[in-house]
């Protein structure tokens, strides 16, 4: 959704909001998510283990120079596993 990719924070639309609520409520397994690895500096996307205790099995091949950035991957991913592959193509960067 091209309202999220522009502007991942502030307000959004309530149809954005219901899509990002539907998104942050499904279950931490296997879920991506934005972790800080450098103080405001660098960003990963990493993956919760499937089983308990969580643990972060999987980090995604990319540094992100900010928060922006990686909420927009996370964001591309969650899509992709909820709906199937982002309609929206922006500069070829594929989800």
């Amino acid at each position: 959704m091209r309202e999220f990719l522009d502007a991942p924070f502030g307000r959004h639309s309530p149809e954005l909001r219901f899509i990002l609520d539907v998104m942050r409520s499904q279950p931490l397994a296997g879920k991506w998510i934005a972790i800080m690895t450098d103080p405001s500096n660098e960003w990963h996307a990493a993956r919760w283990s499937l089983e308990v205790p969580r643990q972060v099995v999987e980090m995604a091949p990319v540094r992100f120079r900010s928060r922006e950035d990686v909420e927009r991957w996370v964001f591309k991913q969650r899509w992709q596993h909820l709906i199937g592959p982002l309609a929206i193509q922006e500069g070829g960067d594929d989800v």
